[in-house]
């Protein structure tokens, strides 16, 4: 995990990868981090152009996940 951030309320914990495409494997601190912060939101933002959920963690596109957490 890279980021944790609490933005109006909510809790986000963030993967952030340079590579275009992610694999399960990138999601796996973000599912421990879950165990311990259950009501954080995880994502995994990365360069590519599509979305798609990873071992359970919704993989976006970088300005498309900024926009999911309202930045």
């Amino acid at each position: 995990m890279d980021f944790l951030l609490h933005l109006e309320g909510t809790k986000f914990a963030i993967e952030a990868k340079a590579a275009e495409e992610v694999v399960d494997d990138d999601a796996s601190a973000l599912t421990q981090v879950k165990a311990y912060l259950p009501d954080a939101k995880a994502y995994i933002f990365h360069s590519g152009t599509k979305a798609r959920k990873v071992g359970g963690i919704w993989a976006l596109p970088l300005a498309e996940g900024l926009e999911e957490i309202g930045l």
